[in-house]
This record gives C-alpha cells, structure tokens and sequence, in this order.
C-alpha cells in the first residue's frame, strides 16, 4: 500500500478518507486530472466508504442480484478449473472447483478432488452431499444410509486444511497412479472424496459435495496471536493486510488502536428476544480473488455496519454503534455559508428494508431475511412503501440481519445534513467522528452530528480548512430495542426570541500585578442558555452605595471592575439584551471580596502518601484560598522529628487546581505546604511518613560506588564555605567575616560583621573526586543529604522552607581520569538510573531570605548496579589443553558466579573454570585420569551490570 503514502506525503495530519484512495487504487484516476487531484475529487464526491446511508438501487427485475448468484454459486461444485480463488472468513458453506477427477476399479469408483478456498483454513465442521447432511464415522460416510449399501460405505471424504506444507494425500497415492506425493496443493483447502457407484445414492449421477468450514486464522492485535476468528473487526484487518489475495497493508498502515475498539465491540454480548445472547457483530461468507477491492471491502463491512477510512497513512475501522462526541463546534468554527438539508429527497428516502442473506439455520442457502417495516416512517411518508434492498453477504444469522437492517433504517431518518467549511478544528475530525453542533440561529444546541465527509480546504488562498458533510445521528439509531419515537425528541424547536430569560450570573475576585503592586479585581462571569441572546449589561456597586458602576455592554462573558476594595460585598446585576433589543430581568447577586488579605495559607490537610513501585502519590485536599497560587513539596530522609525547612524539595511548584503528584519513592517523611501569590507559606506543613522494605532492592542491586564527603568536604567551594570550627557546609555570608577595620573579632565561634551583613542567596560545592565505572553501564543513584537551616536574625519571626540544598551530576563516556574527558552539563538529581562511565556529584545550595543559610552535616551519593544473569547452551568444549574461552555476549559490571550444567558427562568426569572475569571465563572437561575431553554444556552467568 505504499502509493497511498504517497498521496499524503506532504500533509502530516490532516484526515483523508479510504474512499477515494480505493477508488483511485481500483478504477484508476479522474481523466485528465493527476492522482492527488482525483483523490480530491473522489474524496469530495463520496467520502468513506459507508459513510451516509445507502440510496436505494433499481431492483433486479428477476430479483435474482450479483450477492445471490455468489452465495449460490459458492456452495456448488465448478466443473471447469480455469477459476478465480475464493476467500473464506468465519462460518461458511463451500463447494469448489473440481481440480482433479479420476475412475478405478473399471469405473465403479470415482476420486474427486475439490478445491474449495485458496487459503489455509481452521476445521472442517460437517460435509454435505446435495442436500443432505452427512453423518461421519472417521473419514467415511455412514449417514443418511442411502450411502450405505449393507455394510459397505460408499463415500469417503478426507479434508485438508490447506497448510503451506501440507502433503499430498496417502490414500489418493496409493489408489492412483498418477497422483503423486508433489501433488501436496499446498496452501489450498480440500477435500479428496471417493465415491463407488450405486444407482440408488447417485441417482442423478455425479453429486454437489460441500463443507461447512471454519476458514481463515486471522491476527488478533488484541492478544498478539493468529487463530480462527469470525470477529468482523478482526477479519476485515486480514483482508487489508493479506499479502496474497488482500491490499497488502503493512502493519504500519493499520490504525490497530481502532481495530481493537471495534473488535471489542463486535465481541459484545447482545440479548436475544428468544433468550440467550450472541456476539454483536461476526463476519461469515467469502469473497473471489477476481472481485474489485473496492466492492469486497463494501460487502464486509456490512457484516458490521462499518465506516472504513483511510486517515494519516493508516487504515481506520468504526463499526455500528454509538460513539459520544468529544467536541462541540459553534458559530465561531464555521467558515462561510451553511448548506443546510432538512429534509432528503424521496429517491434517498426509504421507510422498510429487505434484502438477502445466508443463515446458517437454512445450510447456508441465499433467503430473504425478515424485512424491516416501520409503520411511523410509512405513515410519514404518506403512506407509501418505499423499500431498500440491502444485501447482508457476511451475515448469517436473522436476528443479526434484522438489527443491522434496523441500524441502516433509523440512520437514513436521521437526514438533517449540514455541508460547510470548518476552521482548523476540522482537523481534529475523522469520518465516522460525531461533534456536537450549537447554531442557536438554527435552534441547534448540543445537537449530535456524525462526519459523513471530510476534505481539505483553502481558505482565502492561504490558510487551511475543512469541508466536511454532517449528517444528524441518534444513540438510539444503534439500540435494538429503539422505538421510531427515539427520533422525534431530537428535532429542533425554537423559542419565543421575545421572550429572554435572566442570565447566569457567577463573580470571582482576582490579584493583579499592577505598576509594581497587587490590585484586587472583580470579575464578573455572564451567560445565558437563550439562542437570542446577544449581548449583555452588567452593573455593581458597593453595598450601601446608591448608584451602580456600569462594567460594560457588550457581546463578551467576562467583565471587570478594577481595584475594588478587599474585605468588602458588591451588589452585581445583569441581564441579556437580544438582537431585537428585548431586555431580560435582571440577575442579581452578592461578592465579598477577600482580595490580597493578610493571613497566611491555609494548611494543607488529608495529605496521604501512596507507594506505587519506584514512585510515591501524593494526594491532598485542595486548599480554596482564592489567592492560592501552588504547592511546594519537600522531603527530609527521617521517619520522625522531622520539618520542611530541614528537607529536600522534591517539587518546587505544583500549581492550582492540582491536589496530587507523583514524586519519586523515598523513605522518610514528605511535606506539603500551600504558597499563596505573594510567596507566603502556609503556617503548618502537612506531612506523611513513609517507610520501604529494602529487601527487595537489595536483593536485586548491588552498590559497587560511594563517595562520602562528610565531615571533611575537601571539594571545591564556590560562595560556600566550611567553619572552621564546625564539620557542616553553609552558604558564605558577610554576617560570618567582614574584614573591615575595626570589625574584626577574635573572640571563639563565628566571625561577626554585624547586622547588616548578607547570606549569599546560591552556592556550590563539587565533590572531591569523580567515580569511575571502567566502562559504560547503568547505575542507579541514590543519596543522603542531612539539612538544617541556620537564622542569623534571632528577632526576625521564624520562616519555614527558606533553604534547600540538591544533589547535581555530570556523566560522561569518557575515562574520567584521562583529565581530557567531555562531561554533560550538571543536572538534578532526585533518583533514577544513568547510562555512563564517570560521574561528577555538585551540591547546590540556596536560601531565599539573606538572613538565613542552609546547614550541610552528611552528604553520600551511592551508585549501585542491577543483578542479570547471562546464559547460553549448546556449546561444545572442544579438546584443547588450555580450554574453551567462552565470552559473555554482554559483560557484567561485576561478576558473582557461574553454574555450569554437562549435558554427555560420564561417571567421574569433571570440569575446572578458570580466568573468570566480568568478560567470560575458561572451561575445561576431563576425564578422572586427566584426559581432556569434548563435552557439550550449558551455563548461567550471574552478575551486575551492563556494559554497553
């Protein structure tokens, strides 16, 4: 299927439609127009296939269509060889050609071999002569009994499920002689029968033999597996990706995510009147490999009511049932003029369907299934009787055919039709999609419209748009038990525009920045559920005051009033004003401003902690300050004592409405705490302690690096700094030394620079070494940092959460050693695993109140490997006095050990390993004298790390 990539090369998401790439695969392009343009064209003219109702055909005047002669055709021998292949999916009766005929015993016994599908099929499930069942007894006939004669069975029928490797069959071989073992008809079911002559069983000579089969295995993308299926959804994929009889789609051009949807659809369970349920929708019949693609994927997707559609190089598959829009189009997404179509013409208008199908219950014989009358649509139409003939070639079953014959029927009542030209919205659209429409001008309010069809358009020379087709729908078209009343509720009814309800009033109060302050705004949110509604009025005032303040007239929602007072209500009124200048009533309602206030956040409350493998939900409940702006974060590696400024910040910033977050697992205690606009924190950080079963992670990892740089922190410090009589880190400060004359004090402890001295708001402090893997492989990071915060200002009011400290790293693929190795930039680290030789560790320090610093007293980073094993079997030691040098395919970080099991070893036979290395090892067997022999053995290899 690679032409239809070509076709939309240069178009990287708009949706096209399969109708006009089959049409121009299977009937060639538009005269005189290229390709690409005759898509177009096609596109425009029909969309999906499917897409709208089917338009009634002329009938066939002997009432005998193309569906009846195939479906009779099928399940008759062919006498002449020269014959299109046939195509089997699900439950069907064949017959087939007659590809090989033959006499023996002086022409009393006659071998016939039938070639029925071109395929390999699941099962034979039963075999038919003429018009009769057959009871079978192994591979031979012994009912009805006019098989019989005495003793003797006259018929013996021996199927071939048509694998590709499939041989010839024995007892052909054996009985004729030009039959040979290279007759295997590989890759094509059949059936070899014998028959001995007996005028009362073949008294009209040669006999019809057919097979009820279970035929092609079909791929499930659901579950990754090949098998048997009649699942509608499941058999059309086939049929596009069959590289032999198909379109030979490759799985890239298969939307498998709509294919899953639709075959979970098709396996529903559907009630059935007469009790019991069958499968919503199966798919049961074959088709010829001579038939016009186009023409065979029509008559599948019948089976399932299905809308098939060639979208962004994939094949996409909607089957019949209601889907629930996920978008609203509104005045505002039209482009243009709408053509709108009440009501369809007679010819397309149709009240009862009929049509043919192949039920099982009657072998599998063309029938006319229960015709569908509505007598609500009848009356409609003036009494008159309009039938669709609507052939259902995949289907066998009635109350399957009736239900999809309903579907078609309700659908083509649902005929308001709009034909317009969307905005870029229209991307977001695919055939078969449905949209709610609200156009108040035609009384369309949430109204429920399904993509018939769907084209690119250019609108105004330059920018892009859609033309599509919106065709009304109903849930109700899809329900079984669906009463023609289901369609009136949804036809359009105008209100009185004169009359005009009150609007919907809403008023919340926000905190602007304004020149370098904060204001208070009152803002007014305005609606109203009338279609005449255009424009609204909106008032407020103080409570207590006389006049109101106007906030504006106009065809918006939102309104303001600026800089109103906090901590006081205003009165706020509005009402709608339509297009013939009618007022509504007013809306009156009450706001009490709470604006910036004074008061801290209020606390976070309900914070729970959930451990979901190497990852911690955090959830809380929101807090409804209206000046709230996030949420901070923080953990401290402590099960109890703990506070927020002594811990970590996991995140720094989770920002309103958000009540939950997903931080890395740790033990110790997370905190959380509410920041309002003005960079205020919540007085009481909520906290939740956690605690981790180590086992498991040590178990399956390894620490095989650490650096400790606690207490000494020789590394490289920049605005950081190491008190000389203390074994912590903190941030440099003029408040600790100021060497300015007469301010120095000698005095034990910190130097002091008096009050007026600063903290550096950022510092870092590099680690005193790099550590080095030896080569490039995974390791997980983990780390202990012990904070604490340090106030300098004793009569300055206490602050939580104005330090922090974080863990940095470099990597690098380089021997970090080499002193000429590129390391990538620093980053944060909180826990994850890296892919690299070196590592370089940074500590970032950083205070955001000059008076205080953060206290660094531990600081470790480790690095630890996962445990793998490396196997492999089969492998001969040779004889060589200095072994087998046996290389892992992928060398360990470390090695643990190798077990070792000789598959042909004899009583008192060993083996030595030697040179074992995270690389491999060296094997040697011998025999208990010391003679070195060839010996075949498997190993397992057990280790950490990769080395890539």
């Amino acid at each position: 299927m690679g032409f239809f990539k070509s076709f939309f090369k240069a178009i990287t998401n708009p949706k096209t439609l399969i109708q006009a790439a089959i049409m121009f695969a299977v009937g060639g392009p538009v005269l005189g127009l290229s390709a690409l343009a005759s898509v177009a064209v096609y596109a425009a003219a029909s969309a999906a296939l499917t897409a709208l109702s089917p338009v009634p055909e002329m009938p066939s005047l002997g009432g005998y269509g193309d569906y009846v002669s195939e479906a009779s055709s099928r399940t008759q021998m062919i006498k002449q060889p020269a014959q299109p292949r046939r195509v089997a999916y699900g439950k069907v009766r064949v017959s087939g050609v007659l590809s090989y005929i033959s006499t023996t015993d002086s022409d009393s016994v006659l071998h016939l071999v039938i070639s029925l599908v071109t395929h390999e099929i699941n099962r034979f499930v039963s075999f038919r002569i003429d018009e009769s069942n057959l009871t079978m007894q192994g591979n031979q006939v012994s009912g009805p009994s006019r098989f019989k004669d005495g003793s003797t069975k006259l018929v013996e029928i021996n199927s071939h499920n048509g694998s590709d490797t499939q041989a010839a069959d024995t007892r052909l071989t054996q009985r004729v002689k030009e039959w040979t073992t290279a007759h295997r008809l590989r890759g094509i079911a059949y059936m070899y029968a014998q028959l001995k002559f007996n005028s009362d069983a073949f008294p009209q000579g040669l006999p019809n033999i057919s097979a009820v089969i279970e035929g092609k295995k079909v791929y499930d993308p659901r579950t990754s597996t090949t098998a048997y299926s009649n699942n509608a959804a499941l058999c059309i994929r086939d049929y596009l990706t069959d590289t032999r009889y198909g379109l030979a789609c490759s799985a890239s051009e298969i939307d498998d995510t709509s294919f899953i949807a639709a075959a979970n659809v098709c396996d529903e369970n559907v009630t059935l009147a007469a009790g019991g349920t069958q499968k919503r929708y199966t798919l049961n019949g074959t088709f010829q490999t001579n038939g016009a693609p186009k023409k065979i994927i029509e008559n599948m997707l019948t089976s399932c009511g299905g809308i098939l559609t060639y979208t962004n190089g994939k094949f996409r598959l909607l089957v019949a049932e209601y889907r629930s829009p996920s978008i609203t189009l509104t005045q505002d997404d039209f482009h243009g003029p709408i053509q709108l179509a009440a009501t369809q013409s007679q010819m397309e208008n149709y009240n009862s369907i009929k049509g043919v199908y192949s039920p099982e219950s009657n072998g599998f014989v063309a029938t006319d299934y229960p015709p569908i009358t509505s007598t609500t649509f009848v009356s409609e139409d003036n009494g008159e009787t309009r039938y669709l003939d609507y052939d259902l070639p995949y289907t066998t079953n009635s109350p399957r055919a009736q239900r999809l014959a309903k579907i078609i029927l309700y659908r083509n009542r649902q005929q308001v039709v709009l034909q317009c030209q969307l905005s870029m919205k229209g991307f977001n659209l695919a055939v078969g999609d449905t949209c709610y429409v609200t156009l108040p001008r035609y009384g369309f309010s949430n109204k429920v419209f399904e993509v018939a069809e769907w084209n690119i358009a250019v609108v105004g020379g330059q920018d892009l748009g859609v033309d599509v087709t919106l065709r009304e729908t109903n849930s109700a078209v899809y329900d079984w038990n669906a009463d023609e009343t289901d369609f009136q509720e949804d036809n359009s009814t105008l209100p009185d525009p004169f009359v005009i309800p009150a609007p919907i009033v809403t008023a919340t109060d926000i905190v602007q920045t304004f020149q370098q302050g904060a204001i208070t705004t009152l803002q007014v949110n305005v609606s109203s559920p009338s279609v005449y509604a255009n424009q609204f009025e909106v008032e407020a005032r103080k409570v207590g005051d006389t006049t109101f303040t106007a906030l504006g007239t106009q065809k918006g929602n939102i309104y303001e009033l600026v800089n109103v007072q906090d901590a006081t209500t205003y009165d706020i009124r509005a009402r709608s004003i339509s297009t013939f200048q009618t007022r509504s009533p007013y809306t009156t309602i009450q706001h009490t401003v709470a604006g910036k206030g004074t008061t801290l956040p209020s606390n976070v409350s309900d914070f729970t902690l959930d451990y979901l493998g190497p990852n911690a939900l955090l959830t809380w409940t929101p807090v409804t300050d209206q000046d709230l702006s996030h949420y901070v974060i923080r953990h401290q590696a402590v099960t109890s004592g703990g506070s927020f400024s002594n811990g970590i910040t996991l995140a720094q910033k989770v920002s309103r409405p958000a009540n939950s977050v997903i931080v890395p697992a740790l033990e110790g205690t997370y905190f959380c705490v509410a920041v309002d606009k003005y960079g205020n924190n919540s007085g009481t950080a909520a906290q939740a302690i956690g605690i981790i079963d180590q086992a498991p992670i040590a178990a399956n990892f390894k620490q095989i690096a650490s650096n400790t740089e606690s207490p000494a922190f020789n590394g490289v410090k920049t605005n950081v700094i190491k008190p000389s009589d203390e074994d912590v880190l903190i941030l440099s400060t003029t408040i600790l030394f100021d060497s300015g004359q007469g301010l120095f004090d000698d005095a034990d402890g910190l130097f002091d620079g008096g009050p007026d001295g600063v903290v550096s708001n950022t510092g870092f402090y590099d680690f005193d070494s790099v550590i080095d893997l030896t080569a490039k492989q995974t390791a997980r990071i983990s780390f202990n940092i012990t904070i604490t915060r340090r106030q300098y200002d004793a009569i300055k009011p206490a602050s939580q959460g104005t330090t922090d400290a974080q863990l940095l790293v470099a990597t690098t693929d380089d021997d970090p050693t080499s002193g000429s190795a590129t390391f990538t930039s620093f980053s944060r680290v909180v826990a994850g695993d890296y892919t690299a030789r070196g590592f370089k560790f940074r500590l970032e320090m950083s205070t955001i109140d000059i008076d205080d610093t953060p206290v660094v007293s531990a600081l470790t980073v480790n690095l630890s490997l996962e445990k793998r094993t490396e196997s492999e079997g089969n492998i001969s030691s040779g004889t060589s006095a200095s072994g087998k040098v046996v290389t892992f395919p992928n060398a360990f970080g470390s090695i643990d050990g190798i077990s070792i099991a000789g598959q042909n070893m004899n009583s008192g036979e060993f083996y030595q390993i030697t040179n074992k290395t995270a690389t491999g090892f060296t094997i040697v067997f011998k025999e208990s004298n010391g003679t070195v022999v060839d010996r075949t053995f498997d190993y397992t290899a057990q280790g950490h790390g990769r080395v890539t």
